[in-house]
């Protein structure tokens, strides 16, 4: 049928995009000539591609759309329900930038490290153009390009860019044809087929895109027999990075004999792991079951005080150091699994930890009566091998003095000297009910807990969590806005109200109600601001003050609200150099207004300061954290080889200089920086912006250049 047969409706003088492919489905005979016009005007008056037009009026199959564009532009397909439940990684994500994928209308699915290829679904009908920009704007040795639905690439687009998590429901919703119009079959025109992303057909097909000879149009008037029905359903996630990426399929065993491991995928590339014949039998995937044992500990850890949320945290933080010691996928999934039951029937006086096991005889006695409690209440689950042994073992010492079966140094299964350090991490972190009586900050702990190396837990291990901990740390402080605020004040009901409002104007709130107390606050935490009543038992506010200023706090922002508003007492507080001094009654919201203003004013937020060293976190890292975070400030940098600093305006790299070097040249040369010392000054604006390009293109090329320079 020759498309010239048909009348073009104009509206605004344009025909709309996508105007080739539904010249193509009319010549293949799948649109008639009153659909033609019908779709057009569709198009045309909603403002979108004529494809969404075909699909939405229901003139053609999303099937047999995506068939006949595949044919045109000589590739495969992605349907919009495989696009929608792909599992994309954040680093897969951040390898496109936004604006890239939205100008080009392409959307990243795969990135192979072996190969470099990255591979990209897009609706541009020109797909070489689009695939030799992303070349240059991502530097991938290669990109291959699928076609989808336009509707589907946008969904996709702020799905994971914007974090709109159901973009897809309005497209997955079933569109009506009209009843005298058979539904045609799914079955492929020679090599057009549908891609599953991680299958065999992606696997022995890579090259299929750029070679797949173009077959002749088939007219398909009579409806074709239909498919076979399809198998059962596999679960894959794709292109995720992350621990449960490359899993094809949950350890647990769906019978006690198959007990055979599957094969571990490869930990250099993000490509998918084939899926193991267990997982086809499962209709959950992988992620979906943690994140249903994640419900289930929660519910159970609600009355346990200081350790709710203690579950969540062992196993994100078990998670985290299995990636670190390069653990394979599937036997670091059976980990976490561990990590999410291993406190599971353990009843008591104590919390069980590696570290109290072995220094009271109490916790030690208690343990052996109930470490394999977990195991008895999932007897009949069939858990995994690892998970079994990680979950057994978890009570052995490094030394040969633990138990059941006193195995020492690498007999001990990984998961278990693993889990035992998180474990024991998590506990003196999160809650003061362990051996020190108090929470330990991340230094603090890793500084325990290398007490205990060679004797109770890994050394590797612990070097391990000593990185992770310090990494999380400083990650953290990059990213908080909040400051902390100390209230001294021995009127509970009076700051009550205060102490709310403080906390809505985002400061953390530390409370203390006399005069020693304020010094143990003091004595364990940072603080960017005190605000105090002068009358407090023992001592007064003005000898409080004194106190600071003579110690840790010499420079803290202090703002006295208090009862006394007398000539003497006022003069006092301007002597101590307060920030201001406020006389009860008071509004609670102007106090907390007064707070913030003079935490505007202050620099104290340098001085408690956002610093590190670039061995515990490497530049790149930090620069990305920064950009992400859309964080503002001076990051300086010192080290052997020379200073430097990049200044940061809303997450994009403004300025930057190292020695004689300035721009985006100095970037490129700080990036090279292994050591040295890194420091944040967030009150830091810059005051014009020298490099116009985005940070992920800056972080790109500084790549490239080291490795071109063999570093």
């Amino acid at each position: 049928m020759d498309p010239r047969r048909y009348t073009v409706p104009v509206m605004n003088g344009e025909s709309p995009e996508g105007i080739e492919v539904l010249d193509k489905l009319a010549a293949d005979g799948l649109v008639e000539p009153f659909d033609y016009d019908r779709v057009l005007h569709h198009a045309q008056r909603h403002a979108e591609r004529v494809e969404e037009a075909v699909v939405e009026l229901g003139v053609v199959s999303e099937a047999d759309l995506l068939r006949t564009v595949a044919e045109m532009v000589r590739t495969q397909f992605v349907s919009t329900e495989k696009l929608a439940k792909a599992q994309v990684s954040r680093s897969l994500i951040e390898m496109v930038p936004r604006r890239v994928a939205e100008r080009l209308g392409a959307f990243p699915i795969l990135f192979d490290r072996k190969t470099l290829t990255l591979s990209v679904v897009t609706y541009d009908l020109q797909a070489p153009e689009v695939a030799r920009q992303l070349q240059v704007a991502t530097d991938a040795r290669a990109v291959t390009t699928y076609v989808a639905r336009p509707g589907a690439v946008r969904a996709a687009i702020r799905k994971y860019y914007y974090g709109e998590v159901d973009s897809f429901t309005e497209l997955m919703r079933p569109k009506r044809r009209r009843a005298a119009e058979p539904e045609a079959a799914p079955a492929g025109r020679g090599d057009y087929i549908d891609v599953d992303f991680g299958s065999e057909e992606l696997g022995g097909r890579r090259a299929a895109p750029a070679q797949a000879a173009r077959p002749a149009p088939q007219p398909r008037r009579q409806p074709e027999p239909p498919p076979p029905p399809p198998p059962a359903p596999v679960v894959m996630e794709i292109a995720d990075a992350s621990l449960m990426a490359a899993l094809s399929g949950s350890p647990l065993r769906a019978s006690a004999s198959a007990q055979a491991e599957p094969p571990s995928s490869p930990s250099n590339a993000e490509s998918p792991a084939p899926a193991s014949s267990s997982s086809s039998s499962l209709s959950v995937s992988p992620r979906m079951f943690l994140e249903t044992l994640n419900v289930m500990v929660t519910l159970a850890e609600q009355e346990r005080g200081e350790l709710r949320g203690h579950t969540s945290l062992v196993a994100r933080l078990t998670r985290k150091l299995c990636e670190l010691v390069d653990m394979p996928k599937e036997h670091a999934f059976e980990v976490v699994v561990a990590a999410y039951l291993h406190d599971l029937g353990k009843t008591g006086n104590y919390h069980l930890t590696p570290l109290n096991v072995a220094q009271y005889e109490g916790h030690r006695i208690q343990a052996q009566k109930s470490f394999a409690a977990p195991l008895r209440l999932f007897e009949s689950a069939a858990l995994g091998d690892k998970t079994v042994k990680t979950l057994n073992h978890l009570y052995e010492r490094y030394d040969g003095n633990g138990f059941p079966d006193r195995l020492q140094e690498r007999d001990i299964p990984l998961g278990s000297r693993v889990l035992a350090v998180v474990e024991t991490y998590a506990d003196i972190t999160a809650s003061a009910k362990n051996p020190f009586r108090r929470r330990l900050s991340p230094r603090e702990a890793c500084e325990a807990i290398q007490g205990l190396v060679g004797t109770v837990f890994d050394p590797t291990i612990v070097q391990l969590l000593q990185r992770l901990a310090v990494g999380d740390e400083v990650r953290q402080q990059l990213l908080d806005d909040a400051h902390s605020v100390l209230l001294v004040d021995p009127d509970v009901e009076s700051t009550t109200v205060l102490e709310m409002r403080l906390m809505e104007h985002g400061h953390r709130v530390l409370i203390a109600r006399s005069f020693d107390q304020a010094l143990t606050v003091l004595a364990e935490a940072e603080v960017d601001l005190i605000l105090t009543e002068v009358d407090l038992p023992t001592h007064d506010g003005f000898r409080f003050v004194e106190r600071c200023r003579a110690g840790s706090q010499p420079d803290t922002p202090v703002i006295f609200l208090t009862r006394r508003g007398d000539r003497e007492s006022v003069q006092r507080g301007v002597e101590l150099a307060a920030a201001d001094y406020v006389v009860k009654p008071a509004s609670p919201e102007v106090v907390a207004m007064k707070v913030g203003q003079v935490l505007s004013q202050s620099r104290r937020r340098q001085s408690h300061g956002v610093s590190g060293s670039l061995r515990e976190m490497s530049l790149p890292d930090v620069v990305q954290i920064l950009s992400n975070g859309r964080k503002s400030g001076k990051l300086t940098l010192t080290s052997s080889s020379g200073n430097g600093e990049i200044q940061f305006g809303g997450g994009a790299i403004s300025d930057a200089r190292f020695g004689d070097i300035t721009g985006a040249d100095a970037v490129y040369a700080l990036l090279a920086l292994r050591d040295g010392e890194f420091a944040l000054d967030p009150s830091f604006l810059p005051l014009r912006n020298a490099i116009n390009l985005p940070t992920e293109s800056l972080l790109l090329e500084g790549m490239r250049r080291l490795d071109e320079s063999g570093r």
